[in-house]
């Protein structure tokens, strides 16, 4: 009974049995969703096969596109270093030199750097950089590609990251300016004086007038502007003429004094907004300097100087000597001629049955001298005749003559150009002359059929139209008469220091020695450029015995702008990042 009782409950409260059709349903819906969770895993699985292997690729393109940076910024640095040490005569076959970085685990496919087909092309800077200056840019496109060949880059087909940059190398010629020094500037004429055209100083610049000075254009400073004399200038005065400098590079002008009779100075506490207000910016102090395209453990001297075994490439780039396609050169007793390959040039010639030279030499006498604090002194002087170079046609057709002479005993070996009233043509629209010694031109330069020139030397004179050799020693015979000279012109100072000496300032930037005062004018038209300190140390004396000061209707030339100048002029040269493009890359 016990046990049908049991059965009994047993049979009450068991779960009815599932029909067998939906015990299939059951088994079929346990296969789904187990297939669908194996599925889900296995695309889970491929999903982050994928996002692995998408971010092994794109660490793989990281690595590419930072290779390919490294080569941008390697090709960028050696221009930076060609055109600031090693000079522009042979820029574009350098940069066509230059070879992409060794990087371990790369490969660059592609590394070309080329040059913008077009050329030049002329640019106006804007305010504030060098003063809407014409400027000179050449682009250049730099190609690359990177293609990573080490770790897990085998792994992936990839075609490597392709970069290219656009670079302008920037040419800023310095006879964009009226005025140029590198050294201390001082500007302190005596007599009413102009200047059209831009002033620039990369030093400090001291300004004052006797009556009044007048500049037309921006003038500029890398250091400070100050109304006066440099500190060194000892025995002399200060003069309170009128400074006129223009707010709007036209006929508009503001004095640098002050109502209350002081001089508005780069030094004063409201400079910045005073000389703003005062012209428009057109007046600016503490600027970057404009720096040379010299080496700077050189002297700026050095341009100048003999060719030496020792020199340097970036030397070399540099120096006049260099450049010259003839050479004109005494060697002990004798003067010989070379071209830029270093062969013989004849510098004689027939005329008339007789053999002439383009050269000569004579002896005359400086008063000024050549030595500070020594007086006068007769110099030994190599004489070019450009007259005779242009009729016989002995001239560099690259533009370029060098000369150089020798001292003869105690006499100063020095260089005079004669008779170049009209200057040789050559291929480049140009005719350039530079020496080491004393440079004195002689009458009207480049004045008839005008070209673009330069005169380069140790220390530049003019000498007017009515010079003679045998008035040289007798001071009351030595009248000028008006001379005119178009040229670029380069120099050294003997600079203001404490031996009670003058600069003779920029208004003496010409050493004369001639008495101008009987109404004679000087006029020049081009670029006054001083680099460095003169070695012919005679020092500016005004007056009897030496000489005085010329009418000077000075002016920059403005077809230095549009003609790109004489052969041979330094350049300022920058080089600028422009735009950058991704070429290719996955």
């Amino acid at each position: 009974m016990k046990n049908r009782g049991y059965n009994l409950r047993r049979r009450m409260w068991a779960k009815p049995a599932l029909p067998r059709n939906r015990r299939g349903l059951v088994l079929l819906t346990v296969i789904v969703l187990v297939g669908l969770a194996i599925s889900l895993a296995l695309a889970m699985v491929s999903l982050s096969n994928q996002q692995t292997r998408i971010r092994g690729r794109y660490e793989v393109y990281k690595d590419e596109f930072a290779a390919c940076e490294e080569a941008l910024n390697k090709a960028y640095a050696h221009i930076q270093f060609l055109i600031t040490t090693v000079g522009t005569d042979t820029l574009d076959s350098d940069i066509a030199a230059i070879q992409p970085p060794t990087v371990d685990g790369y490969t660059f496919d592609t590394f070309t750097v080329t040059k913008d087909a077009t050329g030049e092309n002329p640019i106006v800077s804007n305010p504030g950089e060098w003063n809407e200056t014409t400027q000179y840019s050449q682009e250049y496109y730099i190609n690359v590609t990177a293609v990573k060949t080490g770790g897990t880059a085998g792994r992936y087909d990839h075609p490597g990251v392709s970069l290219m940059q656009t670079l302008a190398v920037v040419r800023e010629p310095l006879f964009n300016f009226a005025i140029f020094y590198d050294p201390i500037m001082e500007l302190a004429p005596g007599g009413d004086m102009d200047i059209i055209g831009k002033i620039h100083g990369n030093g400090d610049f001291y300004i004052q007038a006797g009556s009044y000075l007048r500049c037309h254009d921006f003038v500029t400073a890398a250091g400070e502007i100050r109304h006066g004399r440099h500190p060194d200038a000892i025995g002399q005065g200060t003069s309170n003429g009128d400074v006129w400098l223009t707010y709007d590079g036209g006929d508009h002008y503001e004095n640098m004094e002050n109502s209350d009779g002081s001089w508005l100075e780069s030094t004063d506490a409201d400079w910045l907004a005073e000389s703003a207000d005062r012209w428009d910016n057109y007046v600016q102090a503490n600027v970057d300097p404009l720096n040379l395209p010299i080496p700077t453990s050189s002297d700026p001297h050095e341009i100048i100087e003999r060719a030496d075994a020792s020199d340097t490439l970036s030397m070399q780039s540099q120096k006049f000597e260099y450049k010259a396609g003839l050479k004109i050169v005494k060697e002990g007793s004798n003067i010989v001629g070379y071209d830029g390959e270093g062969n013989v040039v004849n510098l004689t010639y027939v005329e008339n049955g007789q053999t002439k030279k383009v050269y000569g030499t004579s002896t005359f006498y400086d008063a000024r001298g050549h030595d500070y604090g020594a007086g006068g002194t007769t110099v030994s002087s190599l004489d070019i005749y450009v007259d005779r170079m242009v009729a016989q046609g002995i001239y560099p057709d690259n533009g370029f003559l060098y000369v150089s002479n020798e001292d003869s005993g105690s006499q100063p070996g020095v260089v005079r150009i004669r008779n170049a009233d009209e200057l040789p043509t050559t291929s480049v629209d140009g005719f350039s002359i530079a020496t080491d010694d004393s440079i004195y031109i002689e009458g009207d330069y480049n004045t008839t059929n005008k070209t673009a020139s330069m005169v380069a030397g140790d220390a530049l004179y003019v000498l007017s139209n009515s010079w003679r050799d045998s008035y040289s020693t007798n001071y009351g015979s030595r009248y000028a008469s008006d001379t005119r000279i178009n040229a670029v012109c380069i120099q050294g100072i003997v600079p203001t220091d404490v031996h009670d000496s003058y600069s003779g300032g920029v208004e003496n930037y010409f050493r004369l020695l001639e008495q101008w005062d009987n109404g004679s004018d000087l006029i020049f038209n081009g670029s006054i450029i001083c680099l460095y300190y003169s070695e012919n140390t005679g020092k500016w004396i005004y007056g009897n015995p030496q000489y005085t000061k010329p009418g000077r209707i000075w002016s920059w030339d403005p077809d230095l702008a549009t003609s790109g100048g004489p052969p041979g002029v330094p350049d300022v040269m920058t080089i600028e990042r422009k735009s950058w493009s991704m070429e290719s890359g996955s």
